[in-house]
């Protein structure tokens, strides 16, 4: 009973404290250019993300990224005919629709507030915490509540995943049915069993319905059952094979079909991963610009040294202590998933502090066990010491980055925000925009008409290519100033540091 009335006591004074110190990272700021994208699918309903109806065939798909492969059509072609017809995988940026589903839910009892739809988001981290308390419980036992209150505590303040969870995005849902599905496979290899593969197996599919990094979790599953394998497949037959093959093929399928219909029958599956192919094979700046994968890493310890040092802190725990501690099949999950994910995403330097969101739980709940594991000399008191400690130290840490970090994002020139202003006064004007302005300018003013020129457009062709717009928006960069533009036009709109002028007819 004591430990009971604790473990209520602790979620619940850490979730009261985290909502107060930390609701204001959802920022009401505009939606930008992701984000208007993924709302713009909560408008498209339940049916539109569940049935894909406005998505393009695969062959119409495999048609398109040839013809860009050729180079016959431009991104920014293609770009315009996907949004034209409210493709939902596109608006969705070939992501499952699990986190649609949860923003038209979220819409529908709230409304679409940007600050309350980003509070949505926050709460996959909420509850990514009280899974790695509960999971941590439940796999490893009540000796590990301190290993359990560590881990948790660490993953609440948590400074990358607060600022990057608080946004419209795929990752947040996906971040927590990962640690979910990790625990559930943690506990197939305490006690092997064909019914505890079953679940494991269909939470890898659900999380495959979320976002396609959900495949890192099949590998994991399988490397996992490989390593119990003597214990799972004891006494099995011929005949036991075929059945099991069969029902985790049928069962996979089946999760699919009932979550995501689509992805099934029109194999729009298929798609989210030939367009991860497609990019890394056609565009290296996709997943990184020209920044080097070590840089970008270099850049991350930068932005947040608590979170990577800590982090490094559970890798060495992991890389010392994992192979010899008599628990290592139940923690093999956590670590390879990890390993797994840093491979996958290495190259990947942008917004990388978003795509490594689902890095943090598996290695602090390793090291916190491995941890503990090795403290079992030390005395509970000077244990739970360490833990409070610790506890105080990343409270203080993550209340002064993330203050921090919201301040900077709202003092920066955020030309998006100011077109936005611009177009209030004109929300059904024919405007000529810069690519990526485009999408939140289509969300907030869905009468307009809005089309955008791609990034290497020159002046005088986007001038031309202006005659029958309202406005055109420019960069202004070098020798190119406010008043170059033709006596035609007249500035309607100068962004702070002039970086973007909007011409309008007289």
């Amino acid at each position: 009973m004591p430990s009971r009335l604790f473990d209520v006591l602790y979620l619940t004074a850490c979730s009261v404290l985290f909502f107060g110190l930390f609701h204001k990272a959802a920022s009401p700021a505009p939606f930008g250019y992701d984000e208007s994208d993924y709302m713009m699918c909560v408008r498209l309903g339940i049916a539109g993300n569940y049935l894909d109806t406005n998505a393009m065939s695969l062959p119409q798909f495999v048609n398109a990224g040839l013809k860009l492969a050729r180079k016959e059509s431009t991104r920014t072609e293609v770009s315009e005919y996907v949004r034209g017809r409210r493709d939902s995988m596109f608006l969705r940026h070939y992501h499952g629709p699990l986190n649609s589903y949860w923003l038209i839910a979220a819409s529908a009892l709230g409304g679409s507030g940007e600050a309350r739809m980003r509070l949505a988001s926050l709460a996959f981290h909420w509850l990514t915490f009280l899974t790695v308390y509960a999971g941590i419980l439940w796999v490893f036992g009540p000796r590990f509540r301190i290993a359990a209150v560590a881990a948790s505590a660490c993953y609440l303040f948590c400074v990358n995943n607060i600022t990057t969870v608080a946004a419209v995005s795929s990752h947040a849902p996906f971040l927590w049915l990962s640690i979910v599905t990790l625990f559930t496979i943690s506990k197939l290899a305490a006690a092997p069993s064909r019914k505890r593969f079953y679940w494991a197996a269909a939470l890898c599919a659900v999380s495959l319905c979320a976002l396609e990094f959900a495949v890192l979790l099949f590998l994991v599953l399988a490397i996992t059952v490989a390593f119990v394998r003597k214990e799972f497949f004891a006494q099995w037959t011929r005949r036991d094979y075929l059945r099991f093959a069969r029902n985790t093929v049928l069962l996979i399928a089946g999760v699919c079909l009932v979550l995501w219909p689509s992805s099934i029958l029109k194999l729009t599956i298929v798609q989210g991963f030939a367009f991860i192919v497609f990019m890394s094979a056609t565009r290296r700046e996709s997943f990184g610009g020209d920044v080097a994968p070590l840089d970008g890493w270099r850049l991350l310890l930068r932005q947040i040294p608590a979170d990577m040092l800590t982090v490094s802190v559970c890798v060495a725990a992991g890389a010392f202590l994992l192979w010899r501690s008599p628990r290592r099949a139940q923690l093999l999950p956590f670590f390879v998933y990890a390993l797994l994910l840093t491979m996958a995403i290495f190259r990947n330097t942008s917004e990388g502090a978003r795509y490594i969101s689902s890095l943090f739980a598996p290695l602090y709940v390793t090291a916190a066990v491995l941890l503990v594991e090795r403290a079992k000399r030390i005395p509970t008191v000077l244990q739970a010491g360490a833990v409070a400690a610790l506890f105080g130290v990343l409270l203080f840490v993550s209340h002064r980055e993330v203050q921090a970090r919201v301040a900077r994002s709202s003092s920066v020139d955020d030309r998006a925000a100011s077109l936005i202003g611009f177009m209030r006064g004109r929300p059904s004007a024919k405007v000529l925009v810069p690519f990526e302005c485009l999408p939140s300018l289509q969300y907030y003013f869905p009468d307009a008409s809005i089309r955008s020129y791609s990034p290497d457009a020159t002046r005088a062709r986007i001038l031309a290519a202006a005659d029958s717009y309202e406005a055109v928006c420019l960069y202004e960069t070098g020798n190119s100033a406010p008043d170059a533009a033709p006596s035609v036009w007249r500035a309607g709109l100068v962004t702070p540091k002039g970086r973007l002028t909007c011409y309008l007819r007289p």
